[in-house]
């Protein structure tokens, strides 16, 4: 049997954003030919997402948190699979 591979994502849906210009931080779960998408419960500034790199970027407050809060996503589904 062969090992399924597990991707995960983390995009910016810009069609839509908040009254304070905020936009949702979305992720997409790929397990083989299996995939989910769903929201992470975060916005942030279209300004700071960096998507080569599927994080904030800078040293602000909103910037850490959002990451912490990604990098803490990413580690609870890697530890699920």
């Amino acid at each position: 049997m062969k090992e399924k591979t597990l991707k995960l994502l983390f995009y910016l849906k810009r069609g839509t954003q908040s009254k304070d210009g905020k936009s949702p931080i979305m992720a997409r779960l790929s397990v083989g030919r299996t995939m989910v998408q769903f929201s992470c419960k975060i916005a942030c500034s279209p300004q700071l997402w960096d998507s080569r790199k599927s994080r904030l970027v800078g040293k602000s407050g909103e910037a850490v948190s959002v990451n912490a809060e990604l990098d803490r996503l990413q580690l609870s589904v890697h530890r699920a699979f």
